[in-house]
């Protein structure tokens, strides 16, 4: 899921707070993140590697 807006903390408590999900398995990436490609970033596209495939989308297009 990708936010333009973001998410409030009380979205990453509930999120967190089940513990049947790992850690892990959950990236909460900012659009700064994905374009600044921030350590968070780094770390995502390891467990997800087609998530590198943005670094292919021409964002000037989106004015």
């Amino acid at each position: 899921m990708l936010s333009g807006v973001g998410y409030k903390k009380t979205f990453k408590d509930r999120l967190f707070g089940h513990p049947y999900l790992k850690p892990e398995s959950i990236h909460l990436l900012s659009l700064v993140d994905i374009l600044s490609k921030t350590d968070s970033y780094q770390l995502a596209i390891q467990y997800i590697p087609k998530l590198k495939l943005v670094e292919e989308i021409n964002w000037k297009q989106f004015k």
